[in-house]
């Protein structure tokens, strides 16, 4: 996987957004991680829908949240994956979406950081360090930022797929995570 998508305008999104819609409902897992500008709005959502993609998509150039993704965290059969999900639903909450149906992986192991433990599942991948928090996106990401912007959805769908015992040749399904959620 190796296969990044950065939706800045809406002429790329509404010709990639059927191929996205079909791999979102074929999984039912939403990988997502939202970012702020300095002014406190949404600025950034990346989402993972299969093993295949990540999509950053650039809510300060495209003007709008696509209402696939704010469906998507009110839908009870599409899974929303993440770390620190507390901090996402505040925001979308603040914006009349509230996310349902939801697995936290910080529950798995709170006293530990996303990094960590995605290098105990998996010590090969590559971590972007000192990446400063940014506030004020500039117009074009470095390859630093998009591979950070990766990394935190990546590391979130390769943590579950690995405790959930899901081969690295296949997408984890809806059914998949909702059984390893009840067994958590």
């Amino acid at each position: 996987m190796d296969d990044t998508e950065i939706f800045e305008d809406k002429v790329t999104w509404s010709i990639l957004k059927d191929d996205v819609k079909e791999k979102l409902y074929r999984t039912g897992i939403l990988v997502f991680k939202s970012h702020l500008d300095d002014s406190g709005k949404i600025a950034i959502i990346e989402i993972m829908v299969s093993r295949e993609t990540v999509y950053i998509f650039r809510i300060d150039l495209l003007g709008y949240i696509p209402k696939l993704i704010l469906k998507s965290l009110k839908n009870p059969y599409i899974m929303k994956v993440g770390f620190n999900l507390a901090q996402e639903e505040r925001r979308f909450d603040r914006i009349g979406w509230p996310i349902i149906t939801k697995l936290e992986l910080s529950d798995m192991a709170p006293n530990i950081s996303l990094r960590e433990l995605m290098e105990i599942v998996n010590p090969r991948t590559r971590v972007v360090d000192n990446i400063p928090i940014v506030y004020n996106w500039p117009l074009e990401l470095s390859p630093d930022q998009v591979e950070y912007l990766k990394f935190q959805v990546k590391a979130c769908h390769d943590i579950v797929r690995y405790f959930a015992g899901i081969s690295e040749d296949r997408d984890a399904t809806f059914v998949d995570l909702s059984r390893f959620k009840e067994n958590l």
